[in-house]
């Protein structure tokens, strides 16, 4: 899939049809803060609910639960991060070529990635570069 194309298919997980087109685009989102709304709409895509997507970030629930009330854009950090989970999860799905079995996949104890589901290595950045690693060997069919 062409660079632009997974850019707008990020947006679209992140419920923002203004990302942009390009990754200078998707930076400078962070930069600015990423809406509460794109935390609620990655949780939807993933079927979690924001309590369980609070797992995989670098804040509490409690902080998540102010961020909603208080209306406030999400901070530098935790839109970069919640960027990347977008990012795992538009891969995934581009890979599986389907949204169900891309939650199942990332629920699922993956060999390869030490017997633990790939979506409990989204917490960290090592973590998603792993998990996409693993989704480029699953697309060239160097499944271990």
């Amino acid at each position: 899939m062409p660079k632009q194309t997974r850019t707008l298919a990020i947006g679209a997980i992140l419920g923002m049809k203004n990302l942009g087109e390009s990754p200078l685009d998707m930076v400078q989102a962070v930069r600015r803060g990423l809406p509460y709304q794109s935390l609620a709409k990655v949780a939807e895509a993933l079927d979690l609910s924001t309590n369980q997507l609070a797992q995989y970030l670098p804040v509490t629930a409690r902080t998540l639960q102010r961020y909603q009330k208080e209306k406030q854009k999400l901070d530098r950090d935790l839109s970069d991060h919640l960027l990347q989970i977008a990012r795992v999860f538009a891969r995934c799905r581009e890979v599986m070529e389907d949204g169900d079995r891309a939650r199942r996949w990332l629920q699922t104890p993956s060999l390869p990635l030490g017997q633990v589901t790939p979506l409990s290595l989204l917490d960290t950045f090592t973590g998603v570069e792993m998990v996409m690693d693993e989704l480029g060997r699953i697309e060239h069919g160097l499944v271990a």
